[in-house]
């Protein structure tokens, strides 16, 4: 077994991987409350109202939901374009194994994946979240080989799972439930 795969396997099996949850009124507050599990995370996006659900940053919901889903599909299918080699076995995995280690993921939230089609802006909610869906629904599902991710390079379908919960958490830290009467 390689080191970073011993790294990360026992990072995995020492850290509870989590999904974003909603803590009073700010959603995905935090991600240390509940074990992944594909399902869970997809009961947590059914049982997500989203006319309550408003967002603080640049983009939409509709955007939001359609680029984590965007990133989810291209860890399957090839993201479009990379950063080097060198970056992607020095500061993209230092980056990740940081990430894991910390438990969250801090990046630009208005950044499109490099290369990729652009998100554009008053994407229907509804449509960006059944394709957030679909995208989850298909990566557990998955059963071949992952492509490596453009910034952190090769990774397990453990590590590109948490990757992937810790992607969409951080885009959540700027969705808020909008109380109601």
């Amino acid at each position: 077994m390689k080191r970073r795969e011993f790294l990360s396997l026992s990072l995995m099996s020492v850290m509870a991987l989590q999904v974003p949850r909603v803590s009073g009124d700010i959603l995905a507050q935090d991600i240390k409350n509940q074990p992944l599990d594909i399902k869970r995370l997809l009961s947590f996006l059914d049982s997500l109202q989203v006319e309550s659900l408003v967002t603080e940053g640049q983009w939409d919901l509709g955007q939001i939901f359609s680029h984590t889903a965007q990133s989810i599909e291209f860890s399957i299918d090839g993201y479009p374009q990379h950063k080097s080699d060198f970056f992607k076995q020095t500061i993209g995995a230092l980056a990740f194994q940081g990430f894991a280690l910390w438990g969250k993921m801090t990046h630009g939230l208005a950044e499109d994946i490099p290369g990729a089609k652009n998100i554009l802006a008053s994407q229907d909610p509804y449509q960006g979240l059944a394709r957030l869906k679909k995208s989850l629904i298909r990566f557990d599902q998955f059963q071949g080989s992952l492509q490596p991710h453009f910034a952190y390079g090769q990774l397990s379908k453990q590590e590109y799972a948490l990757a992937h919960v810790l992607h969409l958490n951080n885009h959540f830290e700027e969705v808020r439930l909008v109380q109601t009467a």
